[in-house]
This record gives structure tokens, sequence and C-alpha cells, in this order.
């Protein structure tokens, strides 16, 4: 019996005469129509995942992702490329198949027409669509993309057409699955097929025939419409669980969801009639497999057990067989271990539609009881060195004794129950119990504890006394041993130094010895403790200063005078701040070389029994201040103005205060500076000294004070854009006499510095302006700004236009070259032009260029205007162009490269003419074996003509194809055909 296959589902497709089913045992069958053998499955293909049949030929996808394709080959349409390579889906048409590879791309091949030539850059591609004449593929992004012929517009897909899932096709006309489970149809509608009925929706999947198009609702209902002549849309009343409907030629197809096919419309060959054996779905059977394995099964756990099943869907089920009921039960997927013995798991799965009950599995595996160890001894703590200690524990149930031992052989030994304590260190002492009567070794049990040897005591002093002298005192701190007992104190010399509690007190000079002692401990753990502390007991000595310097100033000098301690040593002297005042050694004089606090230190050496004196002298040494300006006068200063001047000083402290020494020109109050008169203004500075600084040297500063120039712009002026404007500022003036410079502020955004007072301006546009004037005079005082205004005129512009003659019939481009205007109307320039078809001026547009047309030979009669934003227009520009006659193009669709005496040998072509008003067009071939046939005539070009001829004659024929415009202008093409 075959076997469903992974990821297979049932398929079925509608061909031209024939129907082919996919069974989700990936075998293919098909009935129906088979002289071109499209119905002749082949075997050599393995196993297949989709299936498509075309009008005369059959495609079926391999799961290797391998293409083969049977039956009509006349174009190669079933030749599969041999480097097609792996793809993911095929679509077979009439005389042309087109697969799709995973990498979004489309490979088509077939008859060498338009709809096999995939556009060039077509990627992203997520399914493909064929029919008789055109191709479509969606889009990854839900957008479509159509190739091919588009008589009918069938490739005109709709700018505004909503995201799509599914595309099909019919003869010659479009239709799509949109997102929101609407359909859309453009194209040839002669049967009604592209016009979708109204109020169509919850689609689900669609597909297109010849005529007539058909939908699956999500109802899984079947609606079709288009064509009825064979009954192809009367969809069967009791029609309903459809999972799939196929619109082939005339019939149509559905799949249901129990796997049946039902078919209707033409059924001359047999097509409609679906094999009575037919079984798409066949009953699989069912493997059970344990994907889980208890771990240690121990009396009282629970164990999760698990298994896979066939692909019913129905849940895996577990039980217990009586015969192991007393060792484990079960409840739901959770398995409990009840006693020691075997325990056997049986799973289960139910039969579904199209699969069988699976035969049932068991998994057997053992249970064990558990044993566990617990000290009942307390071990010491610690253990000391040569003791023993007896240890203790109680097992499980097998009945095998607790056996001791020593994991740390070097600390402890073991002998039965007693362990013996050797050295210091860690004793581990191990306990272990062997299994029985159904139950595992118990899990060995550890008992640590530490040993010791017998500990002395160690004493350390952590203080030391510091500048111990008679009358003094000193709290002396020491560490003992591990006893915790307390460290006691005492004096070993108590002529020098005596003790209470803690307090050492010195007495007189001489060596002083301190004792410490700590008791041990009542066990023999620790040992009495004991440590000693000498150092000497000092008496001191006093330096007293007898002198003090007399008006001490940088560059000074003083001889220091002091008297010392009993030691009789010499006192010496040394600066403790020697960037102030410095003292060469050997000597006893203090240079002082710079300001500030000077600290002169006296020192006396000590003997053994006296510590070394010291005492320090500390004055102030004086110095100058001096006074700089930091602030600049104004530049230049005027009658009437003010300046804040600032000045640095000294370091006093004392503020550095401002007078005038020319009050007749500047006064001074506080910082403020007021420039009362033209002439030359000077600012004294001081500043006072204290106990450290001297006064400051006065400092001056010295500056010209100007009076400010006025300012006149003259009278106001009008003039057009584009050319000079005068302006004139000679009636400003200077008190002072000076001469001046004028800065002109046209404002239009451009200014102009100039010595001359009058001054020539271009506006770039027209308008109101106004004018600004300011004047500076050579010490640099700047006037008040003066204004005065300016009103230009708009200039109309102008331009050439020259157009291109004679040209030919068709597209032609007008263009106004050299525009000429003021610079600021040439960027904002619009444009008109009549293109003589009677229409008339153009709107106005920014572009100097406009599209026409040359609708037929002649001459044609053209005309261009320009204006700039203010409405300045120019002349209307006529000229007259020459239109020269285009023969028509000849373009072949299909011409087969043989035909057959007797038989209808048909060709298809198509012309174009650029004179669209040539008409009416005559053509008709000229099939070459010598008969003249009459002419036919059209008043449309574009469209595909189609064309009979039956030969008498075998042989090979060159066939010419003219057409005539009105003008008797021939276009023509030629091929040649062999007919047998």
């Amino acid at each position: 019996m075959a076997e469903a296959i992974a990821g297979i589902s049932p398929q079925v497709s509608a061909g031209g005469l024939h129907t082919c089913v996919l069974a989700n045992d990936a075998s293919v069958s098909c009935w129906g129509y088979n002289e071109y053998g499209q119905t002749s499955v082949p075997t050599n293909f393995g196993t297949a995942s989709a299936v498509s049949a075309g009008n005369f030929h059959t495609c079926a996808l391999a799961t290797t992702g391998a293409v083969t394709c049977w039956g009509n080959n006349h174009y190669g349409q079933s030749t599969v490329p041999s480097d097609l390579g792996v793809v993911t889906q095929v679509s077979a048409a009439d005389y042309a198949t087109c697969a799709l590879h995973s990498d979004g791309t489309v490979t088509c091949w077939g008859m060498p027409d338009l709809q096999t030539e995939v556009p060039a850059g077509l990627s992203s591609v997520s399914h493909i669509a064929t029919s008789t004449f055109h191709a479509c593929a969606l889009k990854t992004d839900a957008t479509v993309v159509c190739w091919g012929h588009n008589a009918y517009g069938q490739l005109n897909v709709p700018s505004d057409l909503a995201p799509v899932t599914q595309v099909s096709l019919g003869d010659r006309y479009t239709c799509v699955l949109k997102t929101d489970t609407t359909v859309q149809c453009w194209g040839y509608n002669a049967f009604g097929q592209a016009t979708v009925p109204t109020g169509l929706t919850s689609v689900s999947q669609i597909s297109a025939g010849y005529y007539h198009a058909c939908v699956l609702r999500t109802d899984a209902t079947v609606v079709c419409w288009g064509a009825n002549d064979m009954g192809q849309s009367t969809v069967p009343s009791d029609l309903t669980s459809v999972s799939q409907v196929t619109a082939g030629a005339n019939h149509t197809c559905a799949l249901k969801t129990d796997g049946t096919v039902v078919c209707w419309g033409l059924n001359n060959f047999g097509q409609s009639t679906v094999p009575a054996a037919l079984d798409l779905i066949p009953e699989q059977p069912q493997t059970i497999t344990f994907t889980s394995v208890p771990g240690q099964a121990i009396v009282g756990a629970t164990y999760t057990v698990a298994a896979t099943g066939g692909g019913s869907g129905n849940s895996v089920t577990f039980s217990v067989p009586p015969t192991t009921g007393a060792v484990c039960s079960v409840s739901g997927n959770v398995v409990t271990l009840l006693r020691i013995g075997s325990c056997t798991i049986a799973a289960d799965q139910a039969a579904s539609p199209g699969y069988l009950s699976a035969s049932q599995a068991t998994q057997t595996f053992d249970v064990v009881g558990s044993q566990t160890i617990t000290f009942t001894s307390t071990p010491p703590n610690p253990g000391v060195v040569n003791q023993t200690y007896s240890v203790a524990a109680t097992g499980g149930p097998s009945g095998s004794s607790v056996t001791f031992s020593s994991l740390t052989t070097d600390v402890c030994s073991v002998s039965g129950a007693l362990v013996a304590l050797s050295h210091a260190g860690t004793c581990t002492v191990a306990a272990d119990q062997a299994a029985g009567n159904g139950y595992l070794p118990a899990p060995r049990q550890r008992q640590e504890f530490t040993v010791v040897e017998p500990i002395a005591q160690s004493i350390s002093f952590t203080s030391t006394p510091q500048n111990p002298v008679v009358g003094g005192s000193y709290n002396p701190i020491a560490t003992g041993g591990a006893s915790g007992n307390t460290v006691r104190f005492s004096s070993l010399t108590p002529t020098v130094c005596s003790v209470t509690g803690s307090s050492v007190s010195f007495i007189t000079r001489g060596s002083c010895g301190v004792a410490a002692d700590q008791y041990g401990s009542s066990n023999t753990y620790y040992l009495p403790g004991h440590q000693e502390q000498v150092f000497a007991v000092y008496d001191v000595q006093t330096i007293t200063f007898t002198s003090t310097p007399q008006n001490p100033v940088v560059g000074g000098s003083y001889n220091p005078i002091a008297t010392g301690g009993a030691s009789g040593n010499a006192v010496r002297f040394s600066s403790l701040t020697p960037t102030v005042c410095f003292v060469p050694v050997g000597s006893s004089t203090v240079n002082l070389n710079a300001r500030g606090s000077c600290t002169v230190a006296a020192d006396q050496d000590g003997n053994t029994d006296y510590l070394p004196g010291h005492q320090e002298q500390v004055f102030a040494v004086n110095a100058t201040q001096t006074i700089s300006f930091t602030s600049t006068p104004p530049n230049p200063p005027i009658v009437g103005g003010a300046y804040t001047v600032t000045a640095s000083g000294g370091a006093s402290g004392n503020p550095v205060t401002f007078g005038s020494l020319t009050p007749g020109t500047c006064g001074v109050s506080g910082a403020m500076v007021s420039f009362t008169a033209r002439g030359t203004c000077t600012i004294a500075a001081n500043q006072s000294g204290n106990v450290m600084y001297l006064p400051a040297t006065q400092v001056t500063q010295t500056f010209v004070i100007d009076t400010r120039p006025e300012a006149n712009a003259g009278s106001a002026q009008i003039g057009n854009e584009g050319s000079a404007v005068t302006f004139n500022g000679s009636g400003s003036s200077d008190a002072d006499g000076d001469a001046l410079t004028y800065r002109w502020d046209f404002g239009d955004g451009t200014t102009q510095n100039t010595s001359s007072a009058t001054v020539q301006h271009i506006y770039n546009d027209n308008g109101s302006y106004v004018v600004m004037l300011m004047v500076t005079d050579a010490p640099g005082a700047t006037s008040a700004p003066a204004t005065t205004s300016a009103v230009i005129a708009n200039v109309a512009p102008t331009a050439t236009f020259a157009p291109t003659s004679p040209v030919p019939e068709g597209p032609i481009t007008l263009s106004l070259t050299s525009p000429r205007d003021a610079a600021g109307d040439l960027s904002t320039l619009q444009y008109a032009f009549d293109c003589g078809d009677g229409l008339g001026f153009s709107a106005f547009a920014p572009s100097p260029t406009s599209s026409c047309y040359a609708w037929d030979n002649g001459t044609l009669t053209v005309r261009a205007q320009v204006r700039d934003k203010d409405g300045g227009t120019s002349p209307v520009y006529t000229a007259a162009i020459s239109v020269v006659n285009v023969a028509p193009t000849v373009t072949m669709i299909s011409a087969p490269a043989t035909g057959s005496v007797g038989v209808d040998y048909t060709i298809q072509y198509r012309f174009t003419d650029p004179g669209t008003r040539d008409s009416p067009w005559y053509y008709q071939p000229n099939w070459g074996d010598g008969k003249k046939l009459s002419l036919s005539v059209t008043s449309t070009q574009g469209q595909p003509i189609t064309q009979k001829y039956r030969y008498t004659s075998p042989g090979t024929y060159t066939v010419i194809i003219k057409v005539i415009d009105k003008d008797g202008y021939t276009g023509s093409t030629s091929f040649q055909v062999t007919i047998r």
C-alpha cells in the first residue's frame, strides 16, 4: 500500500482536454485527451511535490526541485533546459512553460514569443502564472508584473491595485486575489470572464480557465462565472467541503477535503470523468517511538514518559499492563514508581480518517529502592593529636553493615569504629553501606573535623612610645595568643617608670622596661605567653628667640639670636620658607629675598639625657606694587560718549583709583570716563600700600577725542531693473573737516564702500527700495544712518524661437532659447507654447521646452511666448515647420518556419505609423507564389493582424508584407516559409 509523504498535499490541475492529480504519496496520475502523451505519466522523476496541466502537455515538480515535462513538444515546451537547476514552482501553458527559482527569478521556454521573454531584472518573485499569450509574476512585495501580448490590455496592471496574494491567467485576461479577499480581473471579456460577480468576497483561492474563472471561498464552496457553453461554470449544487478548485479550457475540477475529486463541463475525452479507483489520501500506518528514558528508577520517584506517534494527530496514550500494576502506575504521562520490581509502560495511538491504529509499543525497566546513611556520633571540636574518637552511624534496609574508613590517612586512621588522631589537619571519615535485597548501595556519607597540635601563645607589642619624656605617660598595646585571656603589663625598671593597669608613667631619665604576659588555657591547647619592650626616657630642652627683625624688606637681611637648653649643644638657624628668606649653611644671617611670610627655625641637638630642642620665629617681608591698564578706550572716542576704564594693581588688595589730568576734555567718576570736548584726554591710575606692600607708582593713559560726522543720502531715485541708478551723498559733512568714506546699503541685500560721494547701482528686480548711507571720518567716527528711496520699474523679457525644420511625423520639441531679462527675473520666467494643433497656447510653465506631436505631413505653424513673475510678457513668436511623411513600420508577431500544402498557414503581425492621421492604411501579404490578392484597409494601427493562406504546392516561399498610408508611403517586412 502506498504511504503518504510528509509535506505533500493532494492537488488537482485541469488542462486543455485532460486532468492531472497529485496524491499525498507523491504520485501523479492523469486522464482525458492523450494524443500527445500528456496523460502518460513518466516514472523517472521520483516523488512529486506539484503538478501543472497545460493545453497539450503536463509538467511535474519533484521533491528534489527538478522539473519533468511530457506531452506536446512542438515548440520545445516539454524540453526542460539542461541548466534549469532546482526550482520551487512550475507552470505549464499552451505552448510554453515557466519555472520559479528559489532566488525569486523566472525562466521560461517553448514558443519563441513575447510570453517567454521574461523582463530583464525581474526578481523577488513568489509565484508565477502562465497562459496562451502572456505570463505574470507575483512579487514578494504583493505587486504584479506581466509580460507577453497585450491585445486586450491583459498586461495593464491597474495602477491603484491593492496588495495581491494570488494571480491566475486565462486566455488574454488576468485575475488576482487581493489581501482583502476580493477578486479583480482585466483583459479579454467577450464572455464576461473578466467581470467579477458583484459582492464576491471571502475568497481564499482563484483559478482562471480559457474563458471562465472560478474561486474557492473561505466556507469551502465554489463560485464560477464567464463562458458556460459546456457547463463549465455551473457548479454542482451539492458541492461542499472543497479545498481546491482548478479551471481548465472548458471544464472545471474541485478537490474536496476528503481527498475526492469532482469535475464538470466538457467531457468529450473523459477529462471530467474522475477514475473510480482514484485515492489521493491513502490510509497510512502509524508508528510509536519512545523519546524518553527513565533515569535511576527509585521507589517513590516519578518519571515523565514521552513518545512520538503517527500523522493522525491523535495523542499517544500510556498505560501499565496488569502484570506490573503493583510495581508502577500511570496517570496521563506521569509514571509513579511504587515498589521494587520490573515496570512495563505500554503506548498506544488511535486511528483517524486516513490513518490506521498504531501498533502498541512498550518500555520496560527495573525499579529499585534507595538507602541513606546518617551519622549518629559528634566528632571532637577540635580533635587533638594522639586522642581517639568512636564514630557511629545508622544505614538502610539492605541488611548490609555500615563500614567506616579514613579518607585522610595522613591525619587520622580508622579501625572498626575507632578513629585515631595522628597529625594536625582535617580528618575525613567515610561511611558506606553495600547493596542488597533490591536496594541500591547507599550514597557515601562523610564526616569532617579539625585536628590540632597543642599551641604556644605569642605576644606582640603593636605600639611604641612617642617621645617618652620625664613626666609623661604611655599606654602600651599588645596582641596575645588564641587562649582569649587578657594581656597584662608590668614594669621591669620601677625606678625609671611605673605601671598602673595599662598606663606607664615616666619618673626619671633612663632605660624603661615593660613586660607583657598572658595566661594559658585550662586545657592543653594553649601555653602561657611573655614579651618585653625596652626604651629610653628623656628630658626636654627649650629654645627662646631674644631678637626681632627691624623693618624687614625685600633685599635686606637679619641676624637672629636665641638661647638653648641644658644639653650644651649650639643653637643652629635655618629657613622654613626659602622662597621668601634664606639662611646659608653654617651661617646665622637671614637673607630676605621676596615678599611674604618668613619663618626662621632655631634647633639644638639632644644627647643621651635630653631630646632635641626646636623653636620658630615668623615675620612679614614687604614688596613694591605695579599698575597696568587692562582696558582700551573706544576707537575713536566721540564727544558725548563715555568709557569704563580698568587696571590691574599690586598684591596689597587695595583698589586702583582713577582721575582725569585733563578736565577740560574729559572727566572721571569712579571708573567712568566722560568725553566732554574734542582734544587730548589723560587718565591717571593710583594704588595705596599696606603693611606688606609699598604704594604703586602712578601710571597714565592718553588718547584724542573726536566729533561724529553727519550723513546725507540725497534725493529719491527712479529707474528700471537691469539699468544703473545714481545716488549722491555729497550733502554729508564733518565738523572737524576730516575726509569722509561712504558706506551705501541699497536695500536689495547688497552694500558698497567708496571714497566718492556719488555711486551707481544696478537693481536685479523691480520694486521699491529703502537706501541707507553711513559716513566715517579719518579718525574712525561713524555717523548715524541717513535714508532715501529708489523706485525700480519692471522690464518685459525676450527670447529666441527657432524650431527645427523640416522634421518627420511624430513627436517634436519646441524650445525658447537665450532668454533675456533682469537677473532677478531670470529664474522665475515661465513659457507658453502653441503646438499648432488647434488647441491654442498651453498654460505658462517653468520649462522652456514643450513636447508636441506632428500628426500629419505638411506645414505646421507653431507659436511661443515668455513672461516674468511680474507679468511682463514678450511678443508672440511664430514659426512654420515643414513636416515630412514617415512610412509605416511592420512588425511580425508570429510566422511559422514551416507549413503544409492544403492546410491553413497562419501568420500574425502589426504595424505602427507616427503619422496618426495617415489613415486609411492598406495592407496585404504577397505570399510569394505569384498569386495576387486584393488589399485590405483599416483606420487603426498597433493591433495584431491575423491572416491565413493555403499553399497548393510545396516549396520555399518569400512572403512580403506591405502597409501603405494615405499618402502612398509604404512600409514592409519579409520572411521565408517552407511548405511540405
